[in-house]
Formats: structure tokens, sequence, C-alpha cells
């Protein structure tokens, strides 16, 4: 439900993971700046992304759905956990696309997959003391 607080964690993740669509994730030194869609100047942009275009497109449209599997929690868990991995395929292909060119490093942009990430361990914690309280309740029926 949209009240619970597993779904402002999940909706942070989702926003964190959307906004590595805008920021730049790595620098070179000679100016260059590494968005999803790649190396990117004031002239040109260059890159052949696709594949890490989606992972981030995965990771920031799945924490939405999630959010109404409120009656699923153990589903729920198991989506999350998914999209857990994800964030970290999604770290790992972002270091090597940006370390692939010489003398470059991760920017500030890159502190979102963590801040995501940890945003879906908090909706994890959640969920799991919900489902502590519910078994809870049925005991005393």
């Amino acid at each position: 439900m949209i009240q619970r607080i597993q779904s402002i964690w999940l909706l942070l993740s989702a926003l964190c993971s959307g906004l590595i669509f805008l920021v730049p994730l790595g620098n070179s030194e000679s100016g260059q700046k590494f968005f999803v869609h790649g190396w990117q100047t004031q002239a040109t942009e260059d890159g052949n992304t696709g594949v890490l275009w989606m992972l981030v497109l995965a990771c920031a449209l799945l924490p939405l759905p999630v959010i109404f599997q409120f009656r699923k929690r153990a589903r729920q868990i198991k989506m999350i956990w998914t999209i857990v991995v994800l964030n970290l395929a999604m770290a790992a292909l972002l270091l090597f696309a940006i370390f692939e060119t010489d003398q470059a490093q991760p920017g500030a942009g890159f502190l979102l997959i963590p801040a995501s990430a940890v945003f879906l361990i908090l909706a994890i914690v959640a969920i799991s003391k919900d489902e502590k309280l519910i078994r809870s309740a049925d005991r005393l029926r």
C-alpha cells in the first residue's frame, strides 16, 4: 500500500535509478563526461551502451510494481532482491565502461547506485517487520 514506509523506500530507489539517466557518472581528464548513453563532449556524443541503458531503465521501473504487491510479501522480497542484483550488475557494467577509457574516474552520479541499493535494503527490512507483525497477530487469533 502507498502509505507504508517500504513504498517510500521503493519510490526513492526508483528515483535514484531514474536520476542516473541525467547525472554524469564519470569524468575523464580531457573534459568528457560519461552518461548512460556513452561519453559526451561539447560537440559529439559517442557510445554503444544499449545493454547498460536497458539495465538502468529496468532498475528505475521495477521498484514501482513491487509497491502494489503488498499482499504477497514473500514475492515482494524476492522481487526486491532481484532488483538489488540488477543494481550490482549495473554498477559493474558502469565501472567497466568508465574505466575502459584511459584516465577516467567515476563521477558524483555513480553514488546514486549504492543509494538505490540502500533504499531497496531498507524496503526489505520494513517488509520483514510487516511480515513479523502479521504472523504475531495470527498467533493471537
